[in-house]
């Protein structure tokens, strides 16, 4: 009986031990690790349309017009599903 259960505890070490060891080996730029890490992350030419947009609507809704940006918003938004972004 005490014979099994020292098998079966090496067993068990040596099945955790490679589970263990197998996670340790995920690739750094993984997508599942960069969500985990960073959230979704927008690519450059996402960013670069979403940066176009404020600066649209910006020119559009200066600062003393619209203090508080609550006409910006739906501009950008607007501006970005025409671009296919959102």
């Amino acid at each position: 009986m005490n014979e099994m259960s020292t098998k079966m505890k090496k067993a068990i070490l040596i099945i955790i031990n490679i589970l263990t060891l197998s996670s340790c080996g995920v690739l750094f730029d993984d997508p599942i690790e960069r969500f985990w890490n960073n959230g979704v992350m927008p690519s450059q030419n996402e960013m670069e349309a979403y940066s176009l947009c404020i600066r649209k609507s910006e020119e559009m809704y200066p600062q003393s017009i619209d203090p508080d940006g609550s006409k910006r918003v739906p501009y950008i938004r607007a501006c970005m599903e025409q671009k296919g972004y959102w």
